[in-house]
């Protein structure tokens, strides 16, 4: 697996901060 850097363009792996455009953090937990 790779690191949780440059997955951005492809799929964004279960634990990552996703920014939101509102000024805030979402941590994506799919799976």
């Amino acid at each position: 697996m790779l690191n949780t850097c440059t997955s951005m363009s492809k799929k964004i792996p279960r634990g990552e901060i996703i920014p939101l455009p509102d000024n805030r953090t979402s941590f994506r937990v799919d799976g």
